[in-house]
């Protein structure tokens, strides 16, 4: 192989790594973007301010609304922000090249 065939693939493969570590990072802060939009969209949702959404409240939440009865793993009829928080982070952990999100 010559000198400058292998100068180009080993250029080109040092190029497709250093994109794969940018695509890693972007998911991270894609999935940290979305924790604290549901930060907000909680507090927003949680009318009657106890810390938790009932099945009615979470509806202003549509993610939360259409998982509700996997999120609400105690089977309460209620959610709370690190219920969702652990939902999110568990279904992150199931997609290639998620990060787990911050801790609330």
């Amino acid at each position: 192989m010559s000198r400058s065939l292998t100068v180009s693939l080993v250029a080109a493969a040092c190029l497709s790594l250093a994109s794969l570590a940018a695509v890693a990072q972007n998911g991270a802060g894609y999935l940290a973007d979305r924790v604290a939009q549901a930060h907000k969209n909680f507090i927003a949702a949680d009318k009657d301010k106890d810390g938790y959404l009932t099945r009615d409240e979470a509806k202003a939440m549509p993610m939360v609304s259409r998982n509700f009865d996997a999120i609400d793993t105690q089977k309460t009829g209620k959610v709370s922000e690190q219920d969702i928080a652990t939902f999110m982070k568990e279904r992150a952990a199931q997609r290639p090249g998620m990060a787990p999100p911050p801790k609330p």
